[in-house]
């Protein structure tokens, strides 16, 4: 069995920083109700790496837990969803379209947070130390969206787009970059010869620069995977936190 579910569950309604001596303190206690008061039979680190189809007490990392469950909000950000997400408890001028440009989107560059954005900071902040600790690039990506601030800011028309979308996919290794671009199928290179003219030549300058290409053309990570490729967030939790366990 899993220990205290609905108490880790709950750290979920809490995404502010809490200190290590907090955890520490709650880990020293599950341990003395599991061992009734007594010395432990089995080890900590034992018990935080079994797998729970084997059946048994699984204790997970407390700290690492929570962490997954502050940047869990971030695959909310990436789908303009308001579920989950802190900003309606903080700055009104906040919306879901704001949050979601900064996932692997030009938005990352240069983050402003109010003073009262407690909750959507912290969760940024985890976000973004864990993609530096992987060596991913916080503003493009494989998985950076067609409908991204990078793609708005070159003026292309939500026609075009919806186009691409449609036939092709949501993201920017889906179209291709580099020598790649609307040539990986049959029907990318059909749609090039038909979607408008001056929208094709803006996006190709755009997934042909070297920035674009040093950044995009490689296989996405499973990390990236979790955030923008999972339709449901059924199960979320869990893919982050076996995530955060390999860093």
């Amino acid at each position: 069995m899993a220990i205290l579910l609905k108490l880790l569950y709950r750290f979920n309604a809490i995404p502010i920083e809490i200190s290590t001596v907090y955890f520490t303190e709650v880990e020293k206690r599950i341990q003395k109700f599991i061992w009734n008061q007594k010395r432990p039979r089995i080890a900590k680190a034992i018990l935080g790496n079994k797998d729970r189809t084997g059946g048994g007490i699984t204790i997970p990392n407390l700290q690492l837990y929570y962490k997954a469950t502050v940047i869990k909000t971030a695959w909310y950000w990436q789908r303009n969803r308001p579920e989950d997400q802190w900003n309606r408890l903080e700055d009104a001028e906040t919306t879901p379209d704001t949050l979601s440009h900064l996932i692997f989107d030009k938005g990352a560059k240069h983050p402003h947070w109010r003073k009262d954005s407690l909750f959507n900071k912290w969760c940024w902040k985890n976000w973004a130390s864990t993609c530096q600790r992987l060596k991913l690039d916080l503003y493009l990506s494989p998985c950076t969206k067609l409908k991204s601030k990078w793609i708005k800011d070159l003026n292309i028309k939500i026609e075009t787009l919806n186009q691409l979308e449609q036939r092709l996919g949501r993201t920017l290794e889906d179209i291709g970059v580099g020598k790649d671009f609307m040539n990986k199928t049959s029907v990318a290179h059909e749609l090039a010869q038909t979607i408008n003219k001056w929208d094709l030549f803006l996006l190709k300058g755009f997934c042909t620069a070297r920035e674009t290409t040093s950044s995009v053309k490689r296989q996405p990570t499973m990390w990236e995977k979790i955030f923008t490729c999972s339709s449901s967030d059924k199960g979320l939790l869990s893919r982050i936190y076996k995530e955060l366990k390999k860093i």
